[in-house]
Formats: structure tokens, sequence, C-alpha cells
């Protein structure tokens, strides 16, 4: 038991010692409690912020009325045009009849030409009655009534001159047609009419067509029993 004694001795100096260097070491450094060791009256309540004024929102403008739109005037409706009057049809040349008949016409180089129409009736005293229509083969023209026209019958038995009178003509129509100007008779007999007539109708024009001067427009041709 005595040979223990001074080991005993030496760990109690030993602890006492090491008691001493923790002591002092925990002296010089701080020690910083744990929060979860804190006590309630170690804690001090942050303090509450105010609350932050909510911004009072402007105060939305009533809205300005549109304008009612100004309603658009109806659109004028267009007139409907009036359709052009058809040009009425050029009336064909009234056909000469008879116991013979015939036609001869000019020839002026142009679109310009006299017609020359016959018909031969034999009448009751046996001679033959001839008329003769003239007609004018144009475009449009545009002419006054001629007096000055000749006609010209030429016969076994002689010649005969005579006058005979044409209508003005107004023709707009760019239709190509044959329009009656004038008509007129003679007396052939049936031996006259058997052999044949030169006859020869001159019309009177005094004027132009086509850029062509014509003065006088004549048609001849025979007047024959066929």
């Amino acid at each position: 038991m005595k040979k223990f004694i001074p080991l005993i001795a030496l760990l109690l100096v030993a602890v006492v010692a090491v008691s001493i260097a923790v002591i002092s070491s925990t002296r010089g450094r701080d020690v910083t409690p744990d929060p979860e060791q804190q006590t309630d009256h170690d804690t001090k309540p942050e303090p509450t912020p105010d609350p932050t004024p909510e911004p009072e929102p402007d105060p939305t403008p009533d809205p300005e009325p549109e304008p009612a739109p100004e309603p658009e005037p109806a659109p004028e409706p267009e007139p409907t045009p009036e359709p052009e009057p058809e040009p009425e049809p050029t009336p064909e040349p009234d056909e000469l009849t008879g116991d013979y008949s015939g036609a001869f016409a000019s020839d002026t180089g142009t679109i310009l030409n006299l017609v020359v129409r016959w018909a031969a009736n034999r009448g009751g005293d046996g001679n033959y009655t001839v008329t003769l229509r003239f007609y004018l083969d144009c475009y449009a023209l545009d002419v006054n009534a001629r007096d000055n026209n000749t006609l010209t019958v030429t016969t076994a038995s002689g010649t005969q001159t005579s006058r005979f009178h044409t209508d003005g003509l107004t023709k707009e129509d760019r239709v190509r047609s044959e329009t009656q100007i004038g008509e007129t008779t003679i007396q052939l007999t049936p031996e006259q009419l058997a052999a044949g007539a030169t006859v020869s109708a001159s019309w009177d024009f005094r004027g132009s067509y086509a850029g062509q001067e014509l003065p006088v427009v004549t048609a001849t041709g025979e007047i024959k029993a066929n």
C-alpha cells in the first residue's frame, strides 16, 4: 500500500495541472454562447418595422366620350345609260317589175356611184313605158337636190335629151348602201326596145368624194327586151 502512495500523489498533481491549464486557456479566449443555450432574457426582440404605406392609386379619369361617327352620305346611284338606238336598217330598193327589167351603174373609181334601175311595161297602145330610178351607191354623204341632171336616150330613130330632178341626201351611217334620189320615165316602141336603146344618165354632183373631184357622175347602159 505504501508503494502506491507516491503514484497516487503524482496522478493528483497531474490532474490539478491539467485543470489549471484548461482554465487558463478558457479565460484567454472569448466564448460565444450557443444560441440554443441562451435564455429568453438574453435575446433582445428586434423592433417591428413600420408598415410601408401603400401608394394611393391615382384616380382613373372618366373616359372621354367618343364622338359619334358622322353618317357617310349614301352614294348617288349612277344613272342608267340610255340604250343607244339601233340604226334603222337601210331599206332595200323597191324592186322594179315589168315585162323587161335591168340595171346599170357608173364607174367613178371611188365608192360613190350612180345606179340606174329600169323596168319596161307594155301599155294598151302597144308601146312600152320604161321607168328609170336613180340611186346613189355610197357610204356617208350630204348633198343638196339637183335639177340640172340630164338623161340621153339613143335609139335607131335618133337621140333625145331631157332633164330630171334628184332629191338631196343626208346619209350619216358608215354602211355602204343604195339610196334612191330620183325617178323618171321614157317611152319606147316595141321595135326600139327589141333593137335596144342606149341610155346615159348624168347626175350633176359638183363635189368630191374620197379625195377625188367628181363634177358629174354618169351611168351608161342599154335598155333592151331580154
